[in-house]
């Protein structure tokens, strides 16, 4: 039977290849004109540009996501690793800044560290020590997603058996500024342990240690890119898909879910209302899309609402394209994680959400990230000769945009299309 997955991100299109792996024929409805969400490429004025993967770990020879990997395209997708410092935390401007490197393997990293805080070895020590502690009860945590609530509550209620999910929930319901401030009082240095929050998108005061912790261990054995390019991730998992009698299709809105019975037996196209009917429906959508705009209204849920789900933080990027090549640019393929105002992450994101464009004009951004696609790429000079790409990325405040969330992108007025430019230039500025 076909079942069906609506959303062709990255999530979907695994979703989709796994259930094909399985024998079943799956139909994917994506209403952008190509799948993988933001894994895709493009090109502009002989540039191009990757908005999508920035780097993924556990892709080396016996990684655990490179084996999945190769299992669900076969080996199409191939990844290139980055340089063994494949981070860098640039904290202050101009003549006063301090730049930390992060490297590749667990004790080329703390011995890196130990260089830049030789009086921290002993809270460098302890703190590879908790994220490997994580790391080892990860599946436990993974465990308490996939089973039934019931489950859940009867397995945390009996005192032997609940061991392994507490090692990792007594962490992982703390935050990390919390656990981290156990370990070193040292600004610089637990700045250092904590650079890559903008992964997960909170500050150390709100985010959960566990997820801190996975993220960071994640890439304790180095990172590594796509060969090609993000939009590789789709071409790799698509023919999976169709290989086994599904199909993915583009340009294809959903608009409604059919619910029967108090079961979801299909979905509705906006296009001439027509009706498919599956035994199986996934959603990659989203939580708000498909609660609160794809169910029927009657059968929405109250908690689903934008006052108790509200937007997370939102981001703006910026894509600049370089004449020269890499070599001739003397680009690396790392990441450069930059905060012009010092090591108090907390006060630069309540500043970027608290402030508005007009400030943000005059004094800058006071934290963002700096990637180059192109050096990361051992391919894209076959596809854009002569040229590099560089990716910004930093935090701003859904609200600045909202009034033109509902306008088609290519006839939005010309007060968002100056407001997009001047952002997107001080960005710029800024890292020059």
């Amino acid at each position: 039977s076909t079942q069906s997955t609506w959303g062709s991100g990255v999530g979907g299109l695994v979703c989709a290849a796994l259930m094909a792996r399985s024998g079943r024929r799956v139909l994917v409805l994506e209403q952008h004109d190509r799948a993988g969400g933001c894994c895709h490429s493009y090109t502009d004025r002989g540039y191009s540009f990757d908005p999508g993967i920035h780097y993924v770990g556990l892709m080396g020879e016996g990684g655990l996501l490179r084996h999945l990997t190769d299992r669900l395209t076969e080996g199409r997708l191939r990844f290139a690793p980055l340089d063994d410092n494949y981070d860098t935390m640039v904290v202050g401007q101009g003549g006063g800044s301090r730049s930390i490197r992060m490297l590749r393997g667990k004790e080329h990293w703390r011995k890196e560290l130990l260089r830049d805080f030789p009086e921290d070895g002993e809270g460098l020590s302890r703190y590879l020590g908790l994220l490997a502690h994580m790391y080892r009860y990860v599946p436990a945590f993974v465990l308490l997603k996939l089973l039934p609530t019931w489950v859940c509550r009867l397995l945390l209620a009996i005192p032997v058996v609940n061991y392994p999910f507490n090692q990792f929930l007594k962490y992982a319901n703390r935050s990390t500024q919390s656990v981290i401030g156990e370990i070193t009082k040292d600004p610089a240095l637990s700045a250092a342990l904590t650079y890559l929050w903008g992964d997960y998108g909170l500050p150390p005061s709100l985010s959960s240690f566990g997820m801190h912790a996975i993220t960071t261990g994640h890439y304790t054995e180095g990172a590594y890119y796509p060969i090609g390019g993000s939009a590789e991730v789709a071409r790799g998992l698509v023919p999976t898909i169709t290989a086994a009698g599904g199909a993915v299709l583009v340009q294809a809105r959903v608009a409604e879910l059919l619910v029967e019975g108090g079961k979801v037996v299909g979905v509705r196209m906006e296009k001439d209302d027509v009706e498919i009917r599956v035994p199986l429906v996934v959603s990659d959508a989203g939580m708000i899309n498909t609660m609160s705009r794809l169910l029927p209204r009657q059968l929405q849920p109250k908690w689903a609402t934008p006052a108790r789900l509200p937007n997370s933080c939102s981001s703006i990027s910026v894509f600049v394209g370089l004449r020269g090549t890499n070599a001739e640019l003397g680009l690396s393929a790392r990441q450069y994680w930059v905060y012009p105002n010092g090591t108090d992450f907390d006060a630069a994101y309540h500043k970027l959400l608290s402030s508005n464009p007009r400030a943000i004009l005059e004094t800058g951004f006071s934290a963002f990230f700096v990637t180059f696609p192109s050096a990361k790429d051992p391919e894209h000079e076959s596809v854009a000769p002569g040229t590099a790409s560089c990716n910004l990325i930093t935090l701003m405040p859904y609200e600045w945009t909202k009034e033109w969330a509902t306008d088609p992108p290519s006839r939005r007025s010309a007060e968002y299309q100056e407001l997009k430019e001047s952002l997107g230039r001080k960005l710029w500025v800024k890292v020059l």
